[in-house]
C-alpha cells in the first residue's frame, strides 16, 4: 500500500500557516507513502525535479537517527543524481550525521532509488535515513526545514516515505492493525503514528507534517492508495480497534519466573501481537503495592511495582482494577496500584463497589469517544438498577460502551441465570460489548439485541497448571466503526504462565469444544469456526 499527497499553489487556502502561504508560486510538492513490499509507485503525472527519499533501517550506527551521504564523497550513489545544494545544506544540520555504510550496504534503498532513475532519468535526490530509535527523531523541525527548502527550490518536488507492515500470523491481528493504519492516515493523526505496527514510523510523521503544513487535509483512502488534496477535510474515518484478554496476576509462582528469567517472561510469547491497535486491555488480578500488608484472606494477591514497566512495554494501555483481589491490600492497595498505573500512563477503570464515582475511563480516538466501565459482582454484588443507569449516562456521552464484568462461578464453561441477566441488562441500557472474566477459563459467548457478550475469556496470565482448561484464554478483537461492530475470536493457549496464540489444527479443534459448551444456531457456529462476527448496530 502506498499514500500520495499533492499540494499546487492555486489550492492555498487560508487555512494554511502563514508562514507558507506562497510557498507554492514558483514549486509545487508531492508526498508519496510506499509498502516497501510493493514495486515503487509511478505516477501518470509530470515528472519531478527532486525527490526526497525518507527511508529506514533497522541496523545501528554510532550517529544521530537521521542520516545522509555527502554529496561530494560519496560512492553508494552517483553524484551526478543526488540535488548537492541542498545535501550540503542538509549536512550542516545538528541533528543529521552522514553514514555512508547505512546506504551501502542496503540493497532496498538503491534498488529504490535505481528504479527512481529508471521511471525519472533527470530527477535528483536526496536521500535521507531514519535509525530504528525513530522516537528520538524531531520529525516536526525536519519537516519543517523540507518545506523551507521546497520554497527555495523553485522546483517540482515530492516527499517519499516507504514503510515496511509489521505482519501476524493471525490474519484478526492484521485486520486490526491495518484499520488503525487506514485511520491514522486518513484523519491525519500525527500523534498516533507512533502507536502502529509498521517499520519507518519517522518518515511517515515527517511526511504527513509537510502535509499539514502546506494544507493537504482532503485524504481519499482505498486500499492501494491515500490521495492528499489541499482543502478542508472530509468525513473522518471513526474506527476504533480493541484487542481484550482475561485475568492477568503477576505474583505467587509467576513472580518467580519473572525472577528467574527476566521481568518480560510472561509477556515474551505473545507481545509480538499487541501494537499497532488502539485499546489492549486485560483485567489486573490483583493490586500493586510496594510493601505487602498482613490479610485475612486465604489467597491474597499483592504485585511489586516493578511490573508495571512490563505491561506498558509489552502494549497493555488499558487495564480493569474491578475484581475480587482490587483490595486485597486494603484501599490504600487500590490507591497506590492507581498511581503507579497512572505514571506509566496506563488507563485503569472499575470500582469494587460498583456504583462509586471513578467507576469509567473515557477514552478520544478520532472524532469518537469511547467508554470503558467496569463492575465487580463477586464480592459487592452489582445493583442491575444502579449500573444500568450508569450505562445509559456513558451512552448519552460517548459514541461506543464497553462493559468489563468480573462475576460468575469458576471453572464452569457456561454462565449463569444471574449472569445473562446482568448482560442484558447492560446491553438494553446501552453497552455494545460485555467482556467477562473470573471463572479462570472460557465461557460461552452470545450475540443479544447485535451486541457481542464474551461471558468469559479465561486465564491470560495466571499461574493454575492444574487443567488444560485453566490454561486456556480467547482474545477478542473488536472493530467499532458507523455503528457496527466486527468481532474476532482469538484463543490462545498458557505454557508455563506465557500465553500464545493458538493457530491450524490447535485452533480448531479448540473452537470446536468451544462450540460443545454452548446451544448455538448454524450461523453462530460458523461466525465462531470462522473466529468472525459481523454485527450491524441498529
Amino acid at each position: 500500500m502506498f499514500v500520495f499527497g499533492s499540494y499546487m499553489n492555486a489550492e492555498i487556502n487560508a487555512g494554511v500557516d502563514s508562514g507558507y502561504a506562497n510557498i507554492m508560486q514558483t514549486a509545487s510538492i508531492s508526498g508519496i507513502l510506499f509498502d516497501k513490499a510493493a514495486n515503487f509507485p509511478y505516477l501518470d503525472q509530470p515528472s519531478p525535479d527532486i525527490i526526497v527519499l525518507l527511508t529506514s533501517i533497522d541496523a545501528k550506527y554510532e550517529a544521530s537517527g537521521v542520516l545522509t551521504v555527502d554529496p561530494d564523497k560519496t560512492v553508494a550513489f552517483d553524484g551526478r543524481d543526488l540535488y548537492r545544494k541542498y545535501m550540503l545544506d542538509l549536512i550542516d544540520l545538528p541533528y543529521i550525521d552522514v553514514c555512508e555504510d547505512a546506504f551501502l550496504h542496503n540493497k532496498e534503498v538503491l534498488d529504490t532509488v535505481e528504479g527512481i532513475k529508471k521511471a525519472y532519468p533527470s530527477v535528483r535526490i536526496v536521500p535521507i535515513m531514519f535509525q530504528s530509535d525513530y522516537e528520538k527523531i524531531d520529525s516536526y523541525r525536519l519537516s519543517k526545514r523540507l518545506v523551507s527548502f521546497v520554497k527555495d527550490s523553485g522546483k517540482t518536488v515530492w516527499i517519499v516515505s516507504d514503510f515496511k507492515k509489521i505482519e501476524s500470523t493471525h490474519a484478526a491481528i492484521n485486520d486490526l492493525r491495518d484499520k488503525m493504519f487506514q485511520r491514522v492516515v486518513k484523519n491525519r493523526e500525527i500523534s498516533n503514528v507512533d502507536k502502529l505496527a509498521i517499520g519507518n514510523r519517522a518518515g511517515l510523521k515527517t511526511l504527513m507534517y509537510v502535509m499539514h503544513f502546506v494544507g493537504a487535509h482532503d485524504v481519499k483512502l482505498n486500499s492501494s492508495e491515500a490521495i492528499f488534496k489541499v482543502g478542508d477535510a472530509g468525513k473522518n474515518n471513526s474506527s476504533i480497534t480493541f484487542l481484550g484478554f482475561g485475568d492477568m496476576m503477576l505474583g505467587r509462582y509467576v513472580r518467580t519466573l519473572m525472577d528467574s528469567n527476566g521481568m518480560s517472561y510472561p509477556f515474551e510469547k505473545i507481545k509480538n501481537e499487541l501494537n499497532g491497535i488502539d485499546y489492549i486491555f486485560t483485567n489486573l488480578e490483583g493490586p500493586i503495592k510496594e510493601v505487602k500488608v498482613a490479610t485475612q484472606k486465604s489467597i491474597s494477591f499483592r504485585f511489586k511495582p516493578d511490573i508495571i514497566w512490563p505491561i506498558k512495554d509489552t502494549g497493555i494501555n488499558i487495564v480493569s482494577i474491578a475484581n475480587n483481589h482490587a483490595l486485597d491490600q486494603g484501599w490504600g492497595g487500590r490507591s497506590d496500584t492507581m498511581k503507579f498505573l497512572k505514571e506509566a500512563g496506563i488507563h485503569y477503570f472499575g470500582h469494587p463497589k460498583n456504583e462509586a464515582e471513578g467507576n469509567a475511563y473515557i477514552g478520544q480516538v478520532g472524532d469518537k469517544t469511547v467508554a470503558f466501565i467496569g463492575f465487580d459482582d463477586t464480592i459487592f454484588k452489582i445493583d442491575g438498577d444502579r449500573a444500568g443507569q450508569i450505562i445509559k449516562e456513558l451512552d448519552m456521552i460517548a459514541d461506543y460502551v464497553i462493559v468489563s464484568v468480573h462475576w460468575g462461578r469458576e471453572y464452569i464453561h457456561q454462565p449463569t441465570e444471574r449472569k445473562k441477566w446482568l448482560a442484558h441488562l447492560f446491553i438494553d441500557s446501552g453497552a455494545d460489548a460485555v467482556i467477562g472474566h473470573h471463572p479462570h477459563v472460557v465461557q460461552t459467548i452470545e450475540i443479544y439485541n447485535g451486541k457481542p457478550i464474551f461471558y468469559s475469556l479465561g486465564n491470560f496470565i495466571f499461574d493454575q497448571y492444574f487443567s488444560q482448561d485453566t490454561q486456556e484464554g480467547l482474545g477478542v478483537g473488536l472493530i467499532m466503526e458507523d455503528n457496527n461492530i466486527t468481532a474476532y475470536l482469538l484463543p490462545y493457549t498458557i505454557i508455563n504462565s506465557q500465553p500464545e496464540l493458538m493457530f491450524g489444527e490447535a485452533k480448531t479443534q479448540f473452537l470446536e469444544k468451544f462450540i460443545s459448551w454452548g446451544e448455538y444456531d448454524e450461523d453462530t457456529k460458523i461466525s465462531i469456526r470462522d473466529s468472525k462476527f459481523l454485527l450491524h448496530g441498529n
